[in-house]
Formats: C-alpha cells, sequence, structure tokens
C-alpha cells in the first residue's frame, strides 16, 4: 500500500534534520511511526521503519526512550513472528546508540562517586564538583531496564523460537554492554532467569543453548557469578535446616501422638480389668 516507499522517503528526510531534533519531529515519532509497530502486517514494512527509527536514535540518542517504550507498549504477545522481529529491532536500536550508553556508564560512575566522596568526607560538595543524573537519562536507564526484564520474559516464552532468539540476543555486544552499565538492576534477573531454564523448559535443545548463554555471561562477569553462587549455597544450606527442623517437628508431634494412643489404649485396658 505504499508504506515502505513513504518510509524510505521519510528516512532520507530525517537523515538530513538538524541536531538537536525539534520536538515536532519527536511528535511525529511517538504519533506516527512507533503505533505501525502494532500492526498486522509489520513483516511488509518493517525493515523501512527500522530505518527510520534508527536514524532517529543516532540524531537524537534520547528518541530511543520514545521508540523502545512505545514498543514495550506494543510488544505483540500473541505472535511469534513479530516478537522476534521486535527483538531483531532492539538490537539494531540499541546499536545505534551504544555510544550513548557508553557515556551513560561514565556519568552513571562520576555519580556514584561523588556520592561515595560526600559519604566519606561526611559533607556537602560544591555544586560544580558534583555530577547528578538528569530527568532523561534517569528516563533512559528506566527503559532500558524494562526492555531486559521484557526479554527475560520472551526466554521463558512457550514458543521454542520466540525463546532461542531471546537466548541468542544477549551474545551480542549492545545487550552485554546494557548489562555492564546497568547490572545493578538487571543481573539477578537475568541469571534467575537463564538457571530456570536451564532446569525447567520444556525443550532439551533450548535448555543446552541456555547453559551456553550462562557460560558466556559467566567469563563476561566472574565476580557476580561467584556472589551469587555463594549466596545460592547459603540459600540451599537455609531451606535445608529449615526442611530438616519441619520434618523433625513433624516426627515428634506424631511419636507423641502415637505414645498418647497407647497411654489412652492402657487406661482402656485397665479399666476392662477392674469392671
Amino acid at each position: 500500500q505504499g508504506i515502505p516507499e513513504i518510509l524510505a522517503i521519510f528516512c532520507s528526510i530525517v537523515q538530513g534534520l538538524n541536531v538537536p531534533v525539534k520536538s515536532d519531529y519527536h511528535v511525529l515519532l511517538r504519533n506516527v511511526l512507533v503505533p505501525l509497530h502494532k500492526t498486522y502486517h509489520l513483516d511488509a514494512f518493517h525493515e523501512e521503519l527500522v530505518q527510520c527509527c534508527t536514524q532517529f536514535i543516532v540524531k537524537d540518542a534520547h528518541s530511543a526512550c520514545i521508540v523502545l517504550g512505545g514498543m514495550l507498549k506494543f510488544w505483540p504477545v500473541t505472535s511469534a513472528l513479530k516478537e522476534q522481529l521486535f527483538m531483531d529491532e532492539i538490537v539494531l536500536l540499541l546499536n545505534a546508540c551504544s555510544d550513548y550508553i557508553e557515556q551513560f556508564g561514565c556519568n552513571k560512575a562520576a555519580a556514584a562517586a561523588t556520592a561515595q566522596r560526600v559519604v566519606a568526607e561526611e559533607e556537602e560538595e560544591d555544586e560544580s564538583e558534583a555530577y547528578v543524573l538528569s530527568a532523561k537519562e534517569l528516563q533512559f536507564e528506566a527503559i532500558i531496564v524494562a526492555v531486559i526484564h521484557r526479554l527475560c520474559k520472551c526466554m521463558f516464552s512457550p514458543h521454542h523460537q520466540v525463546s532461542e532468539r531471546a537466548l541468542l540476543i544477549w551474545k551480542e555486544d549492545s545487550l552485554k554492554l546494557c548489562l555492564d552499565v546497568f547490572g545493578d538492576q538487571c543481573w539477578s534477573t537475568v541469571h534467575t532467569t537463564l538457571q530456570n531454564m536451564t532446569e525447567k523448559y520444556w525443550l532439551p535443545d533450548i535448555r543446552q543453548v541456555a547453559k551456553n548463554v550462562l557460560a558466556d555471561l559467566q567469563r563476561t562477569n566472574p565476580e557476580f557469578f561467584k556472589t551469587k553462587t555463594t549466596v545460592v549455597r547459603v540459600s540451599k544450606l537455609q531451606r535445608l535446616e529449615r526442611r530438616q527442623k519441619t520434618e523433625a517437628k513433624s516426627k515428634r508431634k506424631e511419636r507423641e501422638c502415637r505414645w498418647n494412643k497407647v497411654r489412652q489404649l492402657a487406661i482402656h485396658q485397665v479399666n476392662l480389668i477392674n469392671k
């Protein structure tokens, strides 16, 4: 119906936009381009749509909040094909804003260092020296964390193709970069999901893929996995100890109940003899 051609023309227009991008174009992105993701025949023009969204992010990295937020809103939970298209698009969009994510990581580290310095010195820092994340940066962080949580849900999809694509997505450099920068909010969720998949997913081949991805991520962040393994081991020991206490308590009650029955039977026998 001409949508691919229109999107191709619009993509060339976006390439020529001046930086910073005017708010009118953000309105167009939010109200026209992003809602196209919920159409039934998305595969007919998805490539052109991705190019438009990518060009917007290249011009203005904060546009990623609009695009990714809209994709989360229109996520196709009932269409395996569209879910795979969405995941492919997420990889391309994160690749487009990878430089901004790296800069965000530096800013986040600077803000954390400032906070630690204030706590250590127990005095207020000058505003010129302190770095605080802006509202846009906090919004971007929240969107990326929400995207990672959505990908974790896709990993446990009953459709094996969706699950496999969601697993293989963690081998992409852009996703590994997101885990490095936003790992304090995401690592635990990703690790728990992968661990559950290796044990509970219905297809053995996918369980093996999950084991490979988990091993790859373990090499990426060995410190987290070492700490996580220790926590899991302690948690298992605590659960075992609670289970043993519960079993001992139930056995003690059962034994007391049997002795009470024996006493009652003995009293009954004595009463019969006396009669």
